[in-house]
């Protein structure tokens, strides 16, 4: 795919994200009731806490701001990742709703995809060589 292609898929994504993280702050109750009983009881349990919420809004809305940018998009995928690895089982086993969710996983893996280059001292242990290596773009 074109360079504006992808641009166009990083922003679009980016938006999801900081839609999700700042609806909470302009609408009372922004998340809809789950279909299923033990999803309800699970999300119930996350708002009892009075953080977990909060604290994945603020989360979703960094990562989504970090992916607008295309310097900071590999930092944004990152902090996206966790709550995604949650979001999803959550969906599927809980809520039985996978449908949705099967694009954004595939579009945040193809993100991932084509920044790999930029998350790869995450794991190279601190290896000098591959660090030089990154474009700086």
């Amino acid at each position: 795919m074109g360079h504006r292609v992808w641009t166009v898929v990083r922003v679009l994504y980016a938006g999801f994200w900081l839609v999700l993280g700042v609806s909470p702050l302009f609408v009372a109750s922004p998340y809809p009731p789950q279909p299923t009983a033990e999803a309800n009881a699970f999300w119930d349990a996350l708002v009892a806490t009075g953080f977990i919420v909060p604290m994945l809004s603020a989360v979703y809305a960094a990562g989504g701001a970090c992916c607008l940018a295309r310097r900071t998009t590999p930092l944004g995928l990152a902090l996206l990742s966790v709550p995604l690895a949650v979001i999803v089982p959550f969906n599927v086993l809980l809520a039985r709703l996978a449908g949705p969710w099967i694009v954004v996983v595939a579009v945040h893996l193809a993100l991932l995809w084509r920044v790999r280059r930029a998350l790869q001292p995450l794991w190279s242990n601190g290896d000098r060589e591959v660090a030089r290596h990154i474009p700086a773009r």
